[in-house]
């Protein structure tokens, strides 16, 4: 059981690590996002230029804290 547990921790681990370095290396909104906001990242920077820095502050953050 133990094992089992193990190889499933490392498994998110390795999971976190990859999302976090999408997060970082992209810097930007996910086509998801766009999507669910119905703007892309150049349309909020024209709408709120101080909005866009917030969100890629945001992003860049996500993807520090998804690394373990």
């Amino acid at each position: 059981m133990l094992k089992a547990t193990s190889i499933i921790l490392i498994i998110v681990a390795l999971f976190s690590v990859i999302m976090g370095i999408v997060y970082i290396a992209r810097g930007t909104l996910m086509e998801y996002h766009e999507e669910f906001l119905g703007m892309t990242m150049e349309d909020i920077r024209e709408f709120n230029p101080n909005l866009a820095a917030l969100a890629t502050i945001f992003v860049r953050l996500a993807g520090t804290l998804f690394r373990p």
